[in-house]
């Protein structure tokens, strides 16, 4: 997938109308921006965040106002502890929903922003998979399920960083 989605070049025969192109053009468009949304599932899966982002980054060059992207870059900058860029996602997709379609974000969207801005996506999680046992009863499902609690681990000191610098700052400007 990797492998076409760098061969990818833009639409089919751009600047041709006949009804037949048009329709393989926007099929293979949609072909091309499912590749990115599986990739990043399977770097979400395996912790490899920022890869994860940039194919986020890549599908919305194609189609900057695909929601569904928007929301899986949401879940990934979250995961990473970098929840102002989540938060950053969400304002630029309501930006583009606007421009593009005049409509607002779905109810799911939404909710996840809020989740976000709560901090409760992370907390939810960290909560589901430290309560979770392994996925299955051999090595390998307990070693996915400590390097998921590790990856986990890792978000919520990002995440409780990021706090401690927010207080010291808002400290030190008094």
């Amino acid at each position: 997938m990797e492998e076409a989605i760098a061969l990818y070049q833009g639409d089919l025969l751009e600047g041709w109308y006949q009804t037949w192109c048009l329709i393989e053009r926007e099929n293979l468009q949609n072909i091309y921006l499912l590749m990115p949304e599986k990739l990043m599932d399977n770097c979400e899966k395996n912790s490899h965040y920022e890869e994860g982002i940039a194919y986020g980054m890549q599908a919305l060059k194609q189609d900057y106002a695909r929601e569904r992207t928007y929301r899986r870059l949401m879940r990934l900058y979250t995961r990473l502890g970098d929840r102002n860029s989540a938060m950053r996602q969400y304002e630029q997709c309501v930006a583009a929903l606007r421009a593009e379609l005049d409509v607002a974000p779905t109810h799911s969207t939404q909710q996840l922003f809020e989740m976000i801005r709560h901090d409760e996506l992370v907390r939810k999680e960290t909560i589901k998979n430290l309560s979770s046992p392994a996925s299955s009863d051999t090595s390998g499902g307990l070693v996915d399920h400590l390097e998921n609690l590790h990856s986990n681990l890792g978000a919520m000191q990002r995440l409780i960083q990021h706090e401690i610098e927010t207080v010291k700052q808002f400290y030190s400007s008094r």
